[in-house]
């Protein structure tokens, strides 16, 4: 995925010389890292290409194997997120997410009960990718046209109730992967989410460091942003639970 990226930097999206000698920089740290750390360096530097408006899944997906790499887990979920939000497709990106989402559950043990656990609308709205929910409802709208279209020049009694059958059958299909879609479309324009950076942050009542403590939640999570107050920011649980936690802490999807 190197080549991809720096394909994609002197290209696409056409960077001043400045920011391909960012991105050269960030490669040879990369390849010659030796330690966390070194790790670490790549994807600062990687980031500071983001931060000039360089914005593309490549680039996302190679700062999430810097993170992961140096054993920041929580930032490489984020950014292998921000890579999928670009390109649902990406199966690097999504494989890499599921090995990081695991060794995070080996790591933890979380004891808030379903807190990473979607709402049953979000699971079936999210049961398939944006471009693949798009693809098949268009595929069925189009079946679903043919087949009225067909019904205008079928004389045949029994050939004409099956094409209307079939017709039926596919306005309900699409109409459900319409519903989805519409629901998918929501999901992402409409809620705001984030993921939890930290290896471990404490959720509190309040937006104040003195704050009673409500629950703990470990990198990786993905929580929904309800409030923003002066550096704090309010996040909610698919389980109901909510409460506050400082901006930094969340990374913005």
């Amino acid at each position: 995925m190197m080549a991809a990226v720096l394909l994609m930097l002197l290209t696409v999206s056409a960077p001043s010389a400045d920011v391909k000698d960012i991105f050269r920089k960030g490669v040879e740290v990369y390849l010659k890292a030796q330690k966390p750390d070194d790790y670490l360096k790549a994807a600062g530097i990687w980031e500071s290409i983001v931060t000039k408006g360089v914005i593309h899944e490549d680039l996302f997906y190679n700062i999430g194997n810097a993170y992961y790499r140096a054993g920041r887990l929580g930032p490489a979920i984020y950014n292998y997120r921000r890579a999928l939000m670009l390109n649902p497709d990406d199966r690097d990106a999504r494989y890499n997410l599921k090995i990081s989402r695991k060794l995070v559950q080996s790591r933890y043990k979380d004891k808030v009960v379903s807190a990473s656990e979607k709402p049953l609308w979000q699971k079936m709205v999210t049961w398939l990718d944006y471009s693949t929910l798009r693809s098949v409802f268009l595929a069925l709208w189009w079946i679903l046209f043919g087949l009225l279209g067909a019904l205008l020049f079928v004389r045949d009694e029994v050939k004409r109730i099956a094409t209307a059958t079939a017709a039926g059958l596919v306005g309900v299909s699409s109409l459900f992967f319409g519903m989805l879609l519409a629901g998918n479309i929501y999901l992402n324009t409409s809620i705001r989410r984030g993921i939890v950076l930290p290896d471990e942050i404490q959720v509190r009542e309040a937006p104040r460091s003195m704050a009673r403590s409500s629950f703990r939640l470990h990198a990786g999570h993905e929580v929904e942003i309800r409030h923003e107050e002066g550096g704090w920011v309010k996040i909610g649980l698919a389980n109901g639970m909510e409460g506050w936690t400082r901006q930094e802490d969340i990374g913005r999807l």
